[in-house]
């Protein structure tokens, strides 16, 4: 899931990287980053299948599953960025 997650980053770092345009940002996820949250999803809906109901890791699925509109509206707003480094860095002197 860590190695999905990374591979998430990853596409964002290439637009950056790339200065492609926020339309263009939106199709490279749509092509990319869909397809690689579907396989997160599946993963955090089997674990959740197969821990205790009181375990951590139960919890932190159900955690995940609640939250997983917010934590995939990236999808429909090409303009938000996955990383807040750039932000917690502005904050710091």
């Amino acid at each position: 899931m860590v190695a999905r997650m990374h591979e998430l980053f990853a596409v964002d770092a290439e637009a950056r990287r790339n200065a492609l345009t926020t339309g263009a940002r939106h199709i490279r996820r749509q092509e990319t980053a869909k397809s690689l949250l579907d396989d997160i999803r599946s993963k955090v809906e089997a674990a959740q299948s197969i821990a205790l109901p009181s375990s951590a890791l139960s919890k932190a699925c159900q955690y995940a599953l609640t939250l997983w509109k917010k934590l995939t509206c990236f999808l429909e707003y090409p303009e938000l960025v996955l990383s807040t480094n750039q932000a917690e860095n502005s904050m710091r002197r």
